[in-house]
């Protein structure tokens, strides 16, 4: 009985995206978002932020609590829903970040599609506790293979790597670990040559901060810009320019993000035409 309330549920909710979208699944466009807040998005929300997208969507059914070991009451069932900020639904400092400008973007230059996308990113996370072996990585594949019978994934959107800059250890070990990360996701969902694009640390990230701190930074910066030059269909994104919002030089401001954005889709864009 259970089973057959199940595949029901399942089969109404596909029938209700399919309806939200009436589009085929070549032409419902997914993104995974992965990273910590930066990526989650930390501006101060304004009128407007929270109306929804037209044409693009949201997975829902990250977990909550500490490092992702229980679900939200409020989004613990995976369902799609129309996008809108916050996407991330983690920590209350969850707000307005870089994906749904991407998507904009995105739409302008791919006419006919519709955007999805799967919010994984978690604030304060290390690599460490987002690479696979983890309750958040393995919510994040859960989700994804969710997604794959409704559309087509298109890509990975990172930003990600303050914390790792803390001390020395964190640091050198980031791009072990982070090259470890992208050929794990590209091969449990299956897709060998998954577009991966990340995003460099703040520029003015590191005022302040001692010395060890300041080395670390340096080091994971450089783990970033130099990806495409390790690992195929990967892109960088540049950070220069852009300002903070006032909670001590770790995160971006409103208009650092929907430059963010733009500048992610543009990155993506190149990996995907050569």
């Amino acid at each position: 009985m259970l089973v057959k309330f199940l595949r029901y549920s399942f089969l109404w909710i596909t029938i209700a995206l399919s309806a939200q979208t009436n589009i085929s699944n070549e032409n419902f466009h997914i993104f995974v978002l992965m990273g910590q807040s930066n990526m989650a998005g930390f501006a101060t929300l304004i009128d407007g932020d929270t109306i929804v997208q037209k044409d693009m969507f949201n997975l829902l059914g990250q977990k909550k609590s500490k490092w992702g070991t229980k679900f939200n009451s409020e989004t613990e069932e995976i369902k799609w829903v129309q996008a809108k900020h916050p996407l991330h639904a983690v920590h209350n400092s969850d707000r307005f970040g870089l994906a749904i400008e991407f998507g904009r973007e995105y739409l302008k230059n791919h006419p006919g599609v519709k955007v999805g996308f799967i919010p994984c990113a978690w604030g304060g996370a290390p690599i460490e506790k987002l690479n696979k072996g983890t309750v958040i990585y393995k919510n994040a594949l859960e989700r994804i293979e969710y997604a794959k019978k409704r559309g087509t994934i298109k890509g990975v959107l990172w930003h990600q790597g303050e914390s790792d800059t803390v001390n020395e250890e964190l640091a050198n070990s980031y791009a072990t670990k982070l090259h470890k990360l992208i050929k794990d996701l590209r091969t449990d969902i299956k897709i060998e040559n998954l577009p991966f694009v990340v995003g460099d640390l703040a520029n003015f990230y590191g005022i302040d901060r001692t010395p060890e701190h300041t080395q670390g930074i340096i080091t994971v910066r450089k783990t970033l810009r130099s990806l495409p030059d390790k690992i195929s269909n990967t892109g960088f994104v540049e950070s220069t320019g852009l300002r903070w919002e006032g909670d001590g030089y770790v995160h971006f401001n409103r208009n650092a993000y929907i430059e963010l954005g733009k500048r992610y889709e543009k990155v993506y864009t190149s990996l995907i035409i050569k």
